[in-house]
């Protein structure tokens, strides 16, 4: 009998994803994902006690829009509990009304793809060649190609991110130094001429210029005419 043929080896630097077992993305994962972007934050700097009241600061309509958010991403009428809920039962509670969840939904689709358009629109990488990367050349599962696509919206790794109470106080010294501004221009504009304009400023007082009385011509020197 003829021997059988050799399995052919490897090539050196082959990838070897196959052998590496798929990790799923709940919609406990999608949900800490819309949480982080509704927030503008890090993933990893939302608490297990944060709940979605103080994620959005109190705002009713920012917490009203998350909770649409949520149900729209499971694809479910509503889930009950999540206004009040930490985000550990959160997660709990999403992974049990959306069992069969599969990345991604509705609203982070349009998410995700602002982000990789933002990333690598100058590239002209899109999505399914990001997806095809890690589960084709890399030979991973699609859980892993999720996880992927959910840590490029989380942010750039390599920039530090700021606190969660950082971008509202910037917001509010930016507010703070316009006012300054605008009032700082207001009055200088009552101070300083404005050689260009043909027309007076209003913020001067006009003082009169004095004229000779010969240069007033006077009723009784016009001669009549004849």
């Amino acid at each position: 009998a003829a021997p059988a043929a050799a399995a052919p080896a490897a090539p050196a630097g082959a990838p070897s994803g196959a052998a590496v077992a798929d990790i799923p993305f709940n919609a406990s994962d999608a949900i800490a994902m819309l949480l982080a972007y509704s927030a503008k934050v890090r993933p990893d700097q939302i608490g297990e006690s944060d709940t979605t009241d103080t994620l959005t600061n109190g705002v009713s309509s920012r917490r009203n829009q998350l909770l649409m958010d949520i149900s729209s991403e499971l694809g479910v009428a509503s889930v009950d509990g999540a206004a009040e809920a930490t985000v550990k039962a959160l997660s709990a509670l999403v992974d049990k009304v959306a069992p069969n969840y599969k990345a991604f939904g509705p609203v982070l689709s349009d998410i995700v793809r602002d982000r990789v358009r933002g990333l690598f629109g100058a590239a002209g990488v899109k999505l399914g060649q990001i997806t095809k990367r890690v589960t084709d050349t890399w030979q991973l599962g699609e859980g892993w190609a999720s996880h992927v696509v959910a840590a490029l919206r989380a942010g750039n790794p390599r920039r530090r991110q700021l606190p969660r109470w950082r971008p509202r106080l910037a917001e509010h010294r930016s507010r703070f130094q316009c006012g300054r501004r605008q009032r700082a221009d207001r009055r200088g504009r009552c101070r300083r001429s404005l050689p260009t304009r043909a027309w007076p400023s209003p913020c001067r007082a006009q003082v009169a210029q004095p004229v000779a009385p010969w240069s007033i011509p006077q009723p009784w020197t016009r001669s009549r005419p004849r």
